[in-house]
C-alpha cells in the first residue's frame, strides 16, 4: 500500500471516529464569536467584551475587572437584538409543541394513600365487632 492511499484511508477512518464520538457525547456546534461582541463569562460570573481572537476557540475578553483569556466553552454570547429574542422564543415555542406529545403519560399515575398500620388494625376490629354482633357476643375491644 502506498503512502498516499494510506493517508486517505486513515483520514476517512479518523473522520468516522470523530463523528461517532461527537454523536455519543452529544457534541453541539457553537458559533464563533467576533471581536467587540458582548459575552457572559461563566466561570467568573460577569459580562465582558471580546477584544481579540487568540487561537482556535481561545478569546481575549475585556471585563470591568481586567482582561482574561478564556476558551469558547466558558463564553456565552449576549444578544441585545430584539429580533433574535423573538426568533429564539418562537423556536422555543415550536420545540415545546413538538415535545408535548412526548410526555403524555406524565402525571397520569394513580396516587394511592399510604397504608397505615393503625388504620388496618381499626378495620380488623370493626370486622371483628360486626362478627361478634351478628352472633350476639359482646366484643372485648369495644369496651
Amino acid at each position: 500500500m502506498n503512502h498516499n492511499k494510506f493517508k486517505k484511508v486513515h483520514a476517512k477512518e479518523k473522520e468516522r471516529q470523530k463523528t461517532q464520538y461527537d454523536q455519543r457525547h452529544r457534541l453541539k456546534q457553537v458559533q464563533d464569536l467576533s471581536p467587540a461582541q458582548k459575552v457572559y463569562i461563566a466561570d467568573r460570573k460577569e459580562k465582558g467584551m471580546i477584544t481579540k481572537i487568540k487561537d482556535y476557540r481561545k478569546y481575549e475578553v475585556q471585563t470591568d475587572s481586567g482582561k482574561y483569556i478564556r476558551n469558547r466553552r466558558f463564553l456565552f454570547p449576549l444578544y441585545a437584538d430584539p429580533e433574535f429574542k423573538e426568533k429564539q422564543q418562537s423556536n422555543l415555542n415550536n420545540t415545546n409543541k413538538n415535545n408535548e406529545n412526548q410526555f403524555l403519560n406524565k402525571g397520569t399515575r394513580e396516587k394511592r394513600t399510604p397504608k397505615r398500620l393503625i388504620e388496618e388494625i381499626k378495620k380488623k376490629r370493626k370486622r371483628r365487632c360486626i362478627l361478634y354482633a351478628e352472633n350476639n357476643i359482646n366484643c372485648i375491644s369495644c369496651y
